[in-house]
């Protein structure tokens, strides 16, 4: 056998081969610039009525001797059914022998329910009064109203 020969001419280019699979996400680019405001809006309607405060009260006397561990509760109620709701409420207490009042603590001053619509207020009696006391608690419902 003889020696090989020459290497021939190149032939011609062959088909593009088919694409490779996705190459990982790249990082997250730099935040953009902040747009412009926006055009202010239109104006609304003006409102049909005024702000009414008003104020309830509800008092609760007890002239019976007051024992450790009696609860004394007041309610003031706004007048839901008209769509009145608590703004802001308050107590005030009278005890009619000054050294007893010692002998109770607050537990409970602040509005009930969602929407609010009453104000409780409550005392637990933390040691027996004396036979003779006789105790008022009012609670103060503050009830905001539109006319």
């Amino acid at each position: 056998m003889g020696e090989p020969g020459a290497a021939g001419a190149m032939g011609p280019i062959g088909p593009p081969g088919a694409p490779g699979p996705p190459g990982p996400s790249g990082q997250p680019g730099a935040p953009g610039l902040q747009g412009a405001t926006g055009p202010t809006g239109p104006t609304g309607t003006s409102g049909a009525g005024s702000v009414v405060i008003t104020t309830q009260t509800m008092t609760n006397t007890i002239t019976r001797r007051l024992l450790k561990g009696d609860l004394v509760t007041a309610i003031a109620s706004c007048d839901a059914p008209a769509g009145e709701q608590i703004v802001g409420g308050g107590y005030h207490l009278e005890i009619s022998v000054f050294q007893d009042v010692h002998q109770i603590a607050l537990l409970n001053d602040r509005p009930t329910n969602d929407p609010p619509q009453s104000y409780i207020v409550q005392f637990i009696v933390t040691d027996n009064f004396g036979m003779s006391t006789t105790l008022s608690l009012t609670a103060v419902a503050q009830c905001l109203s539109m006319q």
